[in-house]
């Protein structure tokens, strides 16, 4: 992908540095512009942190990096990867989670927890009911 003739960088990670440069090269011409270029790294990479620290079950983390949830309960187990959860119900931090060569992962909130789910739903049927009865 090309943005303003320059090859966007496929890996989110390398994003921040695209975007300092381009602030770089807008600088001269533009200082506004560069400035919002110069936020916008620093926004991915605030961002680009958060997602590295958001906990994720071994099913999602199976998902993202390729390996089957069984060998990933063995490597927490073995304190290759640390837990971040409680014992009997391990979580896995996304940016702990190990990737299988070659693999691209996928969000985490593209897989569906169903605690998340049945919760949603919970909220939304009670915000409907409370919608139809006339309250806030």
């Amino acid at each position: 992908m090309n943005f303003l003739e320059q090859s966007v960088p496929e890996d989110p990670k390398d994003l921040p540095a695209f975007w300092r440069e381009l602030a770089a090269g807008l600088l001269p011409f533009n200082t506004g512009a560069a400035a919002v270029a110069e936020a916008f790294a620093l926004h991915l990479e605030r961002a680009l942190h958060l997602s590295g620290q958001e906990l994720v079950n071994l099913r999602q983390a199976s998902a993202i990096g390729g390996y089957s949830v069984e060998h990933l309960s063995r490597m927490v187990k073995a304190g290759t990867i640390p837990n971040a959860g409680r014992s009997g119900a391990p979580r896995v931090r996304r940016c702990d989670v190990p990737h299988k060569p070659g693999r691209q992962g996928i969000p985490a909130k593209a897989i569906p927890d169903r605690r998340r789910t049945s919760q949603f739903t919970q909220v939304r049927r009670l915000v409907v009911s409370s919608a139809l009865k006339g309250g806030r």
